[in-house]
């Protein structure tokens, strides 16, 4: 009731000592929330375009050479499985059959060892996509952490408008 009594003898225009904290307290309230929002573009965007920028490089370094694999595999076990084909319908000829259980054996080795390569590299890209993908997500984490601390700190120093 005393607030309303002392607004309605104040003259239209002017502003009293409550309005004048208030508008303080705006202006004040309004730069920290623009600061705060211009420290999150900064933190986030060169966090997240560099956390992006490694996993962009992973995929396309890493998967890549490991899809390039999965092909050599796929054409060395067509190359096994059709001198094996060769291998066991000459066997009725009786023509050439050392030559022919040569090549499979030999193909049938290349399989082998192209196999394990693949699953090496398989395994590889399993483990680095591990690390590559955690070390993103951390890196990403701790932009967030020094965002919302920051942003802690500077509502701390807006303790007194808070009262």
């Amino acid at each position: 009731k005393q607030w309303y009594q002392r607004r309605v003898r104040e003259p239209i225009g002017s502003s009293t000592e409550d309005e004048t904290e208030i508008g303080e307290a705006f202006r004040k309230f309004s730069s920290t929330i623009d600061e705060i929002e211009q420290q999150r573009e900064r933190c986030l965007s060169s966090r997240s375009s560099s956390a992006m920028k490694r996993l962009e490089l992973f995929r396309k370094q890493d998967i890549a050479n490991c899809k390039e694999a999965r092909k050599k595999f796929h054409s060395q076990t067509d190359k096994s499985c059709s001198a094996l084909e060769k291998s066991l319908s000459s066997k009725r000829n009786q023509k050439g059959i050392d030559d022919l259980d040569a090549s499979c054996h030999e193909e049938r080795r290349n399989l082998f060892e192209g196999s394990l390569k693949y699953v090496w590299l398989l395994h590889e890209v399993q483990e680095k996509k591990k690390f590559e993908v955690c070390e993103a997500i951390l890196q990403i984490m701790l932009s967030l952490k020094t965002f919302y601390h920051m942003g802690f700190e500077m509502f701390k120093e807006l303790q007194p408008y808070h009262d």
